[in-house]
């Protein structure tokens, strides 16, 4: 990760998990390393992974929150504003606070689009 080897440190963190699955910094290094090497699905797949043991870490939190509520991954707004939700109970943030207000807002307005 160091020098910005992203595979070789894919390589080496899928590795210690193998040893060690519950290595949380392992679990969280490996994500980081996907979404370095370009590899957006493989990083958000591992980030809910990661979040799944480790719901207070706010910043993966947000950082997912901010994946999940662009374009590519619509059909998982509902995703969006759980991790924005996780994130905030950790750390209040206006940012994030404002970006899940606006999910929620648009969320709330396709529902009831839905039901006239």
């Amino acid at each position: 990760m160091e020098i910005g080897n992203y595979k070789a440190a894919i390589e080496a963190y899928e590795k210690a998990l193998e040893k060690d699955p519950d290595n949380r910094e392992a679990l969280r290094r490996l994500g980081q390393s996907y979404e370095k090497q370009g590899l957006e699905d493989k990083a958000v797949e591992q980030y809910d992974h990661y979040l799944k043991f480790y719901p207070e870490d706010w910043a993966i939190a947000f950082k997912q929150a901010e994946v999940l509520s662009g374009p590519d991954y619509a059909y998982r707004r509902k995703d969006a504003l759980r991790y924005y939700a996780m994130g905030l109970s950790e750390h209040d943030d206006i940012r994030h606070r404002l970006a899940y207000a606006k999910i929620r807002s648009e969320e709330h307005t396709s529902e009831l689009q839905s039901r006239q």
